[in-house]
C-alpha cells in the first residue's frame, strides 16, 4: 500500500488558491465549518447574482411557455403539423448547450440575451410536449357534447380543452 494522500485537483492548484483560511475552523461556532459571521459579511455579494438567476430562469420560461403553447394550439388545429413541430422542439433540445451558446455568439453578442435564447430553446420541448399531451387526453365525447351545446371552437379550446 502507497503513502499516497488524496488531494483535490483544485487544491493543487496553489497553496493559497482559496485563501488564507488559517484558523478559520476555531473563528466559525460549533467548529462545523459554518460561518454564521463571514456569510453576514458576504450576504450583499449575492444579492445581484440572485436576481440576475431568477430574471435568467423567469424570462425564458414566460417566452418559452408563450411559443410552445402557440405551437402546440397551432398543431392542435391543424393535426399534420404536429410531427414537424414536434421535430423542431426536438432538435433545439438535443444541440448541446455549449455549442448552442458559441453558435449565438456571433449573432446576439455575450449576455443576457444570447443565455435568454438558448435556454427559451431548451424549454420548448418539454411545454409543447406537455401542452399537446394536455390536448389530446381531452375525451372526444366531451367535445362532441361541448360542440352539441352550441360551443364555438374557441369556446371549447378554452372551456372544455
Amino acid at each position: 500500500m502507497s503513502d499516497f494522500t488524496y488531494i483535490p485537483v483544485l487544491a493543487q492548484l496553489g497553496d493559497d488558491f482559496f485563501g488564507n483560511r488559517e484558523g478559520a475552523a476555531e473563528r466559525c461556532p460549533g467548529n462545523n465549518g459554518l460561518c454564521p459571521g463571514w456569510i453576514a459579511d458576504n450576504f450583499s455579494d449575492y444579492i445581484d447574482p440572485f436576481w440576475e438567476h431568477v430574471l435568467l430562469s423567469i424570462v425564458p420560461l414566460a417566452i418559452g411557455f408563450v411559443i410552445a403553447t402557440t405551437l402546440a394550439l397551432i398543431a392542435h388545429h391543424y393535426r399534420l403539423l404536429q410531427p414537424f413541430f414536434l421535430f423542431f422542439v426536438g432538435a433545439l433540445f438535443t444541440i448541446p448547450s455549449i455549442a448552442f451558446y458559441l453558435i449565438l455568439l456571433n449573432i446576439t453578442g455575450r449576455g443576457f440575451s444570447t443565455a435568454v435564447v438558448v435556454l427559451t430553446a431548451y424549454t420548448q420541448v418539454l411545454i409543447y410536449r406537455n401542452v399537446m399531451t394536455g390536448l389530446q387526453e381531452v375525451p372526444a365525447e366531451t367535445v362532441d357534447v361541448a360542440e352539441g351545446m352550441g360551443l364555438t371552437r374557441r369556446q371549447i379550446l378554452f372551456r372544455v380543452e
